[in-house]
């Protein structure tokens, strides 16, 4: 999918006692393959946001596509083919910021530590990157079955990030050196 252009990832957190924790799906439109995962947002409790939590998730996004990238090769497919994909979450400002690739980064910026990170990255990696918003909660206004496929990806990583934070409420990361 990554190959065709037509790849497709979401991601979404959820906060709740200055604890986050995000989840991730990268999958092709029709949803056959797909690789998924969780995270607890890094960071003292006064860190916390839902920003942060936004932009963990495209970061844990964009370094699945960086593995996938070097262990695949895609990146050496760009003659032939166009490498693509779409990332998307609900948080408008995370997703505005990420998508500032070649912007300077301001070290009092909110976040710039994980912001420096995505904008490196998403320069690096060899593969079109683009950046969508997507409606949270759209499961509110209307049954699941009338949403998009961005729409059904939502609430589907809100769900789950709620309960992976049930499950890990009161652990907090482990840092390694």
């Amino acid at each position: 999918a990554i190959l065709e252009g037509s790849a497709i990832a979401v991601s979404d957190g959820s906060f709740k006692s200055s604890f986050r924790t995000f989840l991730w799906i990268i999958t092709t439109p029709d949803e056959h393959a797909k690789l998924e995962g969780v995270g607890i947002v890094p960071g003292e409790p006064e860190f916390q946001s839902a920003y942060r939590s936004e932009l963990c998730g495209l970061l844990a996004i964009l370094s699945v596509l960086q593995e996938l990238v070097k262990r695949y090769g895609l990146g050496d497919f760009t003659t032939a083919h166009h490498p693509h994909i779409t990332i998307a979450c609900d948080g408008e400002s995370a997703v505005k910021q990420a998508a500032k690739t070649r912007q300077d980064l301001r070290m009092d910026e909110k976040q710039a530590d994980l912001l420096g990170t995505i904008r490196a990255m998403t320069r690096d990696i060899p593969v079109s990157i683009t950046f969508r918003h997507v409606d949270g909660h759209q499961d509110d206004h209307a049954d699941e079955s009338e949403l998009d496929v961005w729409g059904r990806l939502n609430v589907l990583m809100d769900e789950r990030a709620k309960a992976h934070w049930r499950v890990t409420q009161g652990t907090r990361p482990q840092f390694h050196r």
